[in-house]
């Protein structure tokens, strides 16, 4: 792999990173050579990819994990950063130009592997280095469009090549370190001052990079592609790349693998090991794993286990392991759209061509298609050959529609592909687990037993490591064996439990408290958090509640320097304070207790488990009333980002001509306009010092510092840039200064001056507060008022859309009805009762009558019908006080007509019994309500229609009878349904086609068409009916090849001779088409082969002039006898012919001599009836022949 276009001169660092890999692997040993060989071998046959960045953190705690004093913890995802930036910078070689320098990107690769994995089994130093290179990849190079950008920039290449180079150089002093004896490494280890000058190499040329790839990003298409198409091997190449990172980022932007590193961080497990529902579910090919638990059980870290554990042992190029956790405080991850779309993502990584793929992608663009176009991809990409598992938690946290989304999806993807899936539910009285499995392929169940290994080895190491840490300090040390005993007595299967109690056990001060708080320890969650809380809130009350309104209410974790400028907000106050900002945000943490926790990577803030929402928010069973509301807390978060958006400091620039401040007349405020910043207490010293010069120039000093403080000016400002519209959809609307911040805000981010404009954003994004606003604050009820006064239906009609109508009193509802049916306005009309009647019971009867009334005298229907389809008992008690129940809409359609199509069976039950009439007709399309019903295939409709007198043989303007329109509509229950009740099949439509007749032209869409089609028959169908042109329903059965069907009408005796207009019979047909089964069945039956049509072309020459030349030979030379007897034995009928006192067994042979109704007579069951002793007439072929039953059979 070239890092650089072939035969160019190689620049200073790639030399530099080339000498530090040689210079690496000259200091092994030979052992360690063959494995760092074996490493660079791999990774040149095989680029890494991010599943190899998984499978090597998991190496890597496996290997920790053979220590004792670290057993169970799990460090390995603090090198995922880096380790993915080294697999990217890798894995360019498989587009990039030339092959030179491959080894020296696969080395990196390989030294960085080696290092990490021999740093593993250092335990004494283990932690202090992964917190280094943790460090190290917050801002290490990761980015997903490297491919395409590397190649563009002689100064991003040579910049990444110093990058690397540092991290070698790093790696070799590791190594070296290594080989020193323990005396020796403990005073050569790397110092506080060593760590922060690599951190800071690192990050000066991490700044380059991000500076370089920003630059490259905004420059035209035209410019990337010239250079590309110089570096790229090919142009396939560079355009599937495009490809690749298009349709990628189009499915899911979504960050899947942080969440995952946090819940591997917090502990391994050896339930896996042991768990026989998972190791079958593991090992077969197609199957669903169900892990259940109580809440707090640690689902989600054995989840994350799995992942591992499928990583390191079966994850490879036949198998992919994808996964997603769903976050409560990440209201994107909640989302079907978001977790189907990051699985799509991770299965389509490993596809090598996107061009066709990206062709699906652009289609949906144009038609608007949802994640479905995923799907399309993942079997475009994998017709057959997909092998994968699937993991997912969280799903506890979504939607129930989301669920139901998602579960639709895998469940489809699993009928289709080779999918092991996984997922996690909470034990809960309405867990509905048998409904999930028959969802599901071949489930397995893993539970999460209240008493297991993993929560006392937890407990124990635990306990060890905060003795060792000076975090539990004791005086009697037999009292970590009472601790030990009551947590594991109070367990109860929650490994969450027991880590809130131990953190409380640290936090008192002797033996006798520790005791006390033993034998008061509490029950569960709900009173463990209430104790937290309780006991937090004596030190730090005053923040206490605004911080766990904000976390609640955020769209995604603050950070803590993020958490810290939100917290020095002030509602309502546009003048930015910085003196009112948190110095130290952990000290206000501490007012949460550890309901609160901070992310050592991220540094970003959230609760230690969902759990705790629910009891802020009074979601725990039994809990009573909630501590937080939510909609107070959305308020309060929502004023503070109005507020905070609103600041002057965020539309100006300040000068950069500093004047010369003398030390003497500084204010303070003048310290504090810079921000706060890691330079703030060096700078705070450095003033202290020289406070006593009076000729000191603090103006210079302050612009010296200006820039590095600036950096970080206004951290939470990202935030409020991303999700302002959401918070603004949450403030105190009663407020006038709310109000009015939020118009100055929402102009200066739309760019909008113009209220019309503003309020036409407002309504297309259902924005209440913001129409309230723009309204100077009035109720929206008495906006509509307005609106409908002034006959403005298009702002009627966007108000009802946006908002939710609260009604205050009755006099209100009054005056907004009656405005309402002046504007005769379906569409108004439906959608104002939907939020009144139908949420509400507010209208009261008399009133609604008046306005009905209203409503008849304006021709406006639509009241009657809501009420019908929303409240029916009003609407009844309105329609007894003498109401024309026939009266119509603008299209002739009455009120039965109406709950024909919509409404419950009892609607149209009480119209009938007021007298509406059973068989009207609508103007449109002259349907009456019976052929409605059987349209919209409401069967119990058509039931109440029929049984109340309804023409069964109604038809519409097209000559469409309801029978027909049954069979169309493959209303199977319908079509028995009305024979039974005696409508006529013989009555044509629009095309001349019987309903019999449309039945056989159906093809596939009618289901179980051979046994629907003899049903008709029974029930007085005919074979013998004439269609336009002459055709018959022999004819059609054989032109659409319906062999079956074929076979049901012979046993009728249909004649099988019978000449169309065109004089073709049905064998002409199917000769054409070359039905050889359906000839066979025709000349079995002796039909006539000689029979020519209009043109004298008879069966054979349609045979012969098609090419089908097995139906010529069975026309010109017949049956042979081996398929004369298959056709005897299948029992395909021949015809009868009945002579006086003849035993019809001689001619029927198979007739059963009992005298019980059977449908193998192989004669019109509705013809043969009979008893044991008597005499009966049997009609075969219009002939009457009398029979009676014997000792002997049938005789005729």
């Amino acid at each position: 792999m070239s890092l650089v276009l072939a035969g160019a001169t190689r620049t200073k660092a790639e030399d530099q990173l080339r000498h530090a890999v040689a210079q690496f692997s000259k200091d092994l040993n030979l052992q360690q050579q063959k494995t760092l060989a074996s490493y660079k071998l791999d990774a040149s046959h095989s680029p890494p990819s991010i599943d190899d960045v998984v499978r090597i953190t998991t190496e890597i705690d496996l290997e920790i994990s053979q220590h004792k004093l670290l057993r169970g913890r799990c460090f390995g995802t603090r090198f995922f950063n880096i380790l993915e930036s080294v697999q990217k910078y890798a894995a360019l070689g498989d587009v990039v130009v030339g092959g030179s320098q491959n080894l020296i990107a696969c080395g990196v690769w390989s030294i960085v592997r080696f290092s990490l994995l021999l740093m593993a089994s250092f335990s004494s130093y283990v932690e202090q280095l992964s917190e280094l290179l943790m460090n190290i990849g917050r801002s290490c190079p990761r980015y997903h469009e490297m491919t395409l950008l590397y190649p563009q920039s002689r100064s991003l290449r040579s910049n990444m090549c110093e990058y690397f180079t540092v991290i070698v150089r790093l790696c070799h002093q590791f190594l070296n370190f290594t080989k020193l004896s323990s005396i020796q490494q403990m005073k050569f280890f790397l110092t506080d001052q060593q760590m922060k000058g690599v951190q800071g190499e690192l990050g000066k040329w991490a700044v380059s990079i991000k500076e370089e790839v920003t630059l490259l990003g905004h420059q035209s298409i035209e410019e990337q592609g010239s250079r590309l198409k110089a570096f790229m091997k090919s142009d396939k190449a560079r355009q599937s790349e495009k490809a690749k990172i298009r349709v990628l980022n189009h499915l899911s932007r979504y960050d899947y693998q942080s969440t995952w590193k946090e819940l591997r961080k917090a502990g391994s497990t050896t339930l896996l090991q042991n768990s026989s529902p998972y190791q079958s579910w593991k090992s077969s090919e197609v199957s669903t794993l169900i892990c259940l638990g109580k809440l707090g059980s640690g689902k989600s870290v054995l989840l994350a286990n799995i992942v591992a554990d499928l990583s390191l042992n079966v994850g490879s190029a036949k198998h992919t392991v994808v996964y997603f956790f769903c976050r409560h405080d990440i209201r994107e991850s909640l989302k079907a759209h978001t977790i189907i779309g990051s699985i799509i993502r991770q299965l389509l990584t490993r596809v090598s061509g996107f061009t066709e793929i990206e062709h699906l992608m652009d289609q949906s663009l144009v038609l608007g298609v949802d994640f479905d176009t995923g799907c399309l991809m993942l079997e475009k990409a994998f017709p057959t050959s997909l092998r994968a598992y699937i993991i997912v938690d969280g799903l506890d946290e979504c939607d129930r529609t989301e669920r139901e989304i998602l579960y639709s999806h895998l469940q489809t993807r699993q009928s289709k592909f080779s999918l092991r899936i996984c997922f996690f539910l909470r034990l809960e009285p309405d867990t509905s687990l048998g409904a999930c499995k028959a969802q599901f392929k071949k489930p397995y169940s893993l539970l999460l037993q209240d008493e297991n290994e993993d929560i006392t080895n937890f407990i124990e190491r635990e306990l060890e490591r905060l003795i060792r840490s000076k975090r539990l300090t004791l005086g009697d040390p037999t009292l970590i064996i009472e601790i030990a005993d009551a947590l594991i007595r109070g367990a109860q299967g929650m490994f969450l439990w027991v880590a809130l109690q131990i953190a409380a056990l640290c936090d008192e001060k002797t033996d006798a408290d520790i005791r006390h708080a033993l034998t008061d320890l509490p029950k569960d969650l709900h009173g463990t958090f209430s104790r937290i809380l309780e006991k937090a809130s004596k030190t730090g009350k005053k923040y206490q509640t605004r911080v766990l309104k904000t976390l609640i209410s955020v769209y995604r974790p603050l950070t803590t320097e993020e958490l810290r400028e939100a917290l020095g907000v002030v509602p309502g106050n546009r003048i930015w304070n910085p003196e009112q900002h948190i110095n130290n945000i952990y000290s206000v943490l501490e007012s949460c207790g550890s309901l609160v926790m901070v992310d050592e990577e991220s540094f970003t803030v959230r609760f230690v488990h969902q759990s705790v929402v629910q009891f802020l928010v009074g979601g725990f069973k039994d809990s009573g009333q909630s501590i937080i509301a939510r909609e107070d807390a959305a308020k309060s978060t929502g004023d503070l980002v109005m507020t905070y958006l609103s600041y002057d400091s965020f539309q100006s620039q300040v000068s950069t001509v500093m004047p010369q401040i003398p030390m003497g007349a500084a204010p303070s405020k003048i310290i504090h306009s810079m921000g706060i910043s890691q330079s703030v207490s060096d700078l705070a010293v450095r003033l202290l010092r020289t406070r006593k010069q009076p000729d000191f120039d603090m103006a210079r000093v302050i612009a010296e510092n200006r820039k590095p403080l600036s950096q970080h000016h206004h951290p939470f400002y990202a935030y409020v840039k991303e999700n302002w519209q959401q918070h603004s959809t949450h403030i105190s609307s009663n407020n006038p200064v709310m109000c009015e911040l939020l118009l100055q805000a929402v102009r200066q981010e739309l760019k909008l001056e113009e209220d019309k404009e503003l309020l036409s954003w407002a309504l297309t994004h259902k924005h209440e507060p913001l129409i309230r606003a723009l309204n100077k604050g009035a109720e929206i009820s008495q906006i509509l008022l307005d609106a409908m006064s002034k006959g403005d239906k298009a702002m009627v009609k966007g108000l009802l859309n946006a908002i939710k109508i609260q009604w205050e009193e009755k006099a209100c509802q009054h005056t907004l009805w009656r405005g309402l049916v002046s504007l005769q306005d379906h569409w108004i009309t439906n959608h104002l009762l939907e939020q009144t009647v139908v949420k509400q019971d507010c209208l009261d009867p008399p009133i609604l009558s008046e306005l009905m009334a209203i409503a008849f005298r304006q021709n406006n229907t639509s009241v009657v019908q809501s009420l019908f389809r929303h409240k029916a008992v009003i609407a009844e008690w309105i329609l007894i006080q003498n109401v024309d129940v026939e009266h119509r809409d603008a299209l002739g359609r009455s009120l039965l007509y109406d709950a024909s199509c919509n409404h419950p069976v009892r609607v149209a039950e009480f119209l009938l019994g007021v007298g509406a009439r059973v068989d009207s007709q609508e103007k449109e399309y002259g349907e009456t309500p019976l052929l409605a019903a059987t349209r919209l295939n409401r069967f119990q409709i058509v039931q109440l229609l029929v049984n109340k007198g309804a023409n069964v043989d109604a038809m519409d303007i097209f000559e469409d009878s309801v029978l027909i329109k049954a069979v169309e509509m493959d209303a199977w229950k319908t079509v028995e349904f009305l024979l039974m009740k005696g409508a006529n099949q013989h009555i044509p439509g629009r095309c001349g086609l019987t309903a019999f007749m449309q039945a056989i032209r159906l093809g596939d869409r009618w289901s179980e068409k051979p046994v629907r089609i003899e049903m008709m028959l029974r029930m007085g169908g005919s074979g013998g009916d004439i269609a336009s042109k002459g055709r018959t329903a022999l004819s059609y059965a054989a032109e659409y090849g319906e062999r079956e069907v074929v076979e049901h009408l012979l046993r009728w005796n249909p004649n099988i001779d019978q000449v169309d207009d065109h004089q073709r019979t049905a064998l002409t047909y199917a000769a054409e088409c070359g039905y050889r089964e359906i000839v066979e069945l025709l000349v079995y039956r002796n039909a006539s082969q000689d029979i020519p049509d209009i043109a004298g072309r008879t069966a054979s020459h349609y045979a012969i002039d098609n090419n089908h030349q097995e139906v010529a030979d069975i026309l010109a030379n017949g049956l042979d006898p081996e398929r004369m007897n298959t056709l005897k034995h299948a029992n395909i009928p021949l015809p009868a012919r009945f002579v006086a006192g003849q035993n019809i067994f001689e001619v029927l042979p198979e007739l059963p001599t009992t005298g019980h109704r059977h449908d193998n007579y192989n004669l019109p069951s509705t013809a043969l009836r009979f008893e044991m002793e008597g005499n009966e007439i049997l009609e075969i072929d219009g002939r009457e022949i009398p029979f009676r039953v014997t000792g002997r059979g049938l005789q005729c």
